[in-house]
C-alpha cells in the first residue's frame, strides 16, 4: 500500500512539475510529420531580439531536420536571418549552396554529403530549402557556411573549380594528378590518418604553387583558398575544433557582414558551462554580447543517422538519468517539448543553453 502510495505522489509531482513550467508542445502526429508550433516557440523565446542562434543538435534523421528546416523558415521570415552556419567542411558549404541555387542533386552524391544520410529526412530538408529559396529575391536567399575540417568531397570541389578549357600550368600538373587520384579513391574515410596526410601534402602543394594557383583559377581562387587553408582539424575533440571554428566564424561574419546567423552544431560544442562552447566564443565577439541565444536537444529512443542504431538516448545527459528525463518532461502525447533549462532537473542540461528541446523518436 505504502509503494502505490508512493508512486502515486512521484506520478502526481511530474504531472503538476510538466504543467507548472513554460513550455512549448509538439504533439504526436499519426503520420510521424512534424507539428510545428512557431508562434509558441516564438512567444517563449523571442527569436528577433537575438543576433547568434545555435541550435545543439543529435545528428538524428527523422524530428530534427524537419525542425530545423521549419526553424530556418521561421527566422529568415520574422528575423531576417539568412546565413546558416552547419557542422559540414567548407567544400560541402559550396556544393550544399550549389544545390539550393540549381536544384542539381548530382552536387550531393558520388560522394555523399554529410547530412545527406540513407534513411531518415535530410533528403527531403535539402529538397523544401532548395524550394523555399527558388521563391526568394536574391539579396534574401539562404546561404550555408561550413566551419568543419574537409571530407573526401574536397576533391570533387577543386575539380569542379577548374575553369573550362584553360589549360593546366606545370607548376599545377603534379597538384592536379594528385587530386584526380584522390578523388576516386573509394578507401578514404575523414578520420583515416592517410586522408589527413594527402589532404595536408595537397594543401602545402597549393601554398607552393599559390600564385599558379591565382592565376590558374582566377575568380574560383578565393572559394579554392578557403578550402585548403582549413584550419579545422581532423578530431573528435571538441577543444581544437571549437577554436578553428571560432576563428573561421569570425573571419565570416566580418568580411561578409553579416549582423544576425543561426549555426547549427552538435551538442557538444555547445555547452555554456563549457568555457571554450561556440555560444561562450561568440558571446565574447563585439556586437553579440548578450544577444547569443543557445537551444539544446535530447532525443529519446533515436535512431542513429549513418547506422541503423537504437540508442536509448542522445545529448548531454547522463544515462542514469534518462528514465527520469523522458518520464518526467516528455508527456505520452508529445513527441517533444521545449523547456527553459532552468525548469529542467537535471545538472548538466540546465547549464547547458538557455532552452531544451526534449525529443521522443519511438517509432
Amino acid at each position: 500500500m505504502k509503494i502505490r502510495i508512493l508512486l502515486c505522489c512521484l506520478l502526481l509531482k511530474s504531472v503538476l512539475l510538466t504543467r507548472a513550467q513554460p513550455a512549448v508542445h509538439f504533439p504526436k502526429t499519426q503520420d510521424r510529420s512534424i507539428s510545428y508550433q512557431g508562434k509558441a516557440l516564438d512567444s517563449l523565446i523571442g527569436f528577433c531580439s537575438y543576433k547568434a542562434i545555435f541550435f545543439g543538435e543529435c545528428h538524428t534523421v527523422f524530428f530534427e531536420p524537419d525542425f530545423k528546416f521549419r526553424l530556418i523558415c521561421q527566422l529568415h521570415e520574422t528575423c531576417g536571418i539568412r546565413d546558416v552556419f552547419m557542422e559540414i567542411g567548407h567544400s560541402a558549404a559550396f556544393l550544399f549552396n550549389g544545390y539550393l541555387e540549381t536544384g542539381d542533386t548530382s552536387l550531393l552524391y558520388h560522394p555523399r554529403l554529410a547530412y545527406m544520410y540513407q534513411n531518415g529526412n535530410y533528403a527531403s530538408f535539402w529538397r523544401n530549402l532548395y524550394l523555399y529559396n527558388k521563391g526568394l529575391a536574391e539579396a534574401d536567399k539562404i546561404r550555408i557556411y561550413g566551419v568543419d575540417f574537409e571530407r573526401v568531397e574536397v576533391f570533387k570541389v577543386l575539380l569542379s573549380l577548374m575553369p573550362a578549357g584553360r589549360e593546366i600550368p606545370g607548376p599545377l600538373l603534379p597538384v592536379f594528378e594528385k587530386i584526380k587520384v584522390l578523388s576516386v579513391d573509394t578507401t578514404l574515410g575523414h578520420f583515416d590518418k592517410r586522408f589527413a596526410a594527402e589532404l595536408k601534402t595537397l594543401a602545402d602543394m597549393f601554398r607552393q604553387e599559390e600564385n599558379a594557383a591565382k592565376n590558374f583559377y582566377g575568380a574560383a581562387f578565393p572559394q579554392v583558398a578557403d578550402i585548403v587553408r582549413n584550419e579545422s582539424p581532423h578530431t573528435t575533440h571538441v577543444d581544437p575544433r571549437n577554436k578553428a571554428w571560432a576563428a573561421y566564424m569570425e573571419s565570416v561574419i566580418r568580411d561578409q557582414h553579416i549582423d544576425k546567423f543561426v549555426a547549427f552544431f552538435g551538442s557538444a560544442h555547445m555547452g555554456y558551462s563549457y568555457g571554450h562552447s561556440m555560444p561562450n566564443k561568440i558571446k565574447a565577439l563585439s556586437g553579440f554580447e548578450k544577444k547569443v541565444l543557445s537551444i539544446n536537444s535530447v532525443y529519446f529512443n533515436v535512431l542513429g543517422g549513418q547506422k541503423n542504431t537504437l540508442l536509448p538516448y542522445a545529448g548531454l545527459i547522463k544515462g542514469k538519468n534518462r528514465d527520469f528525463l523522458f518520464r518526467t518532461y516528455l508527456p505520452g502525447t508529445d513527441r517533444a517539448v521545449v523547456y527553459r533549462a532552468q525548469d529542467i532537473q537535471d545538472a548538466e542540461l540546465s547549464r547547458s543553453a538557455d532552452y531544451v528541446l526534449l525529443v521522443d523518436e519511438s517509432l
